[in-house]
């Protein structure tokens, strides 16, 4: 806090102290040091889920599904950390669209994970799934059809309608 008073401008002395307050069960006091981190570091990627997090806990949640969203879009550039976040970060946007009562968002991001999920799916032996990868696409495209009748001139849920249905042959 010292450090912050004398130079406001120093970005990771606000992750710090956002740590620390969270480390403390503080969660009011760490969301503004984390949204300034944030506006400092736009491409810390699991600074924003985390912050998203919080968001979510707070129940603030048009701006925890604007942190979602930004970080979907930002993880594409790592196909890498893509593979490890992005079915938690579908899963969370359903939960949002849910508690919205948005029923376009809560089938788009359902059938969104779910094809994430089937793409995981895919890479185990074929004994350990409980669930076979055509079985987790057909789901996935049963809900990201219910978001296109919903919305038919929006693209997300013919893309990966698309995508889905090239997988499935």
């Amino acid at each position: 806090e010292k450090s912050l008073a004398l130079d406001p401008n120093l970005a990771s002395n606000h992750l710090s102290l956002a740590a620390a307050y969270l480390d403390k069960g503080d969660d009011e006091r760490a969301g503004p040091c984390l949204a300034r981190y944030i506006a400092a570091k736009p491409n810390h990627l699991m600074v924003r889920a985390h912050y998203a997090e919080l968001l979510l806990r707070q129940r603030d949640y048009r701006a925890a599904r604007l942190q979602y969203e930004r970080f979907d879009a930002d993880v594409q550039d790592d196909p890498e950390l893509a593979k490890q976040e992005l079915v938690h970060c579908h899963s969370r946007l359903m939960e949002i669209a849910e508690l919205e009562d948005d029923d376009y968002a809560a089938h788009l991001h359902r059938g969104v994970g779910l094809y994430l999920l089937a793409c995981q799916r895919e890479l185990l032996p074929s004994d350990d799934r409980e669930l076979s990868t055509e079985s987790l696409l057909c789901k996935a495209a049963g809900e990201l059809t219910q978001a296109r009748r919903q919305r038919p001139d929006e693209a997300r849920p013919c893309w990966y309608l698309f995508v889905v249905w090239t997988r499935l042959e």
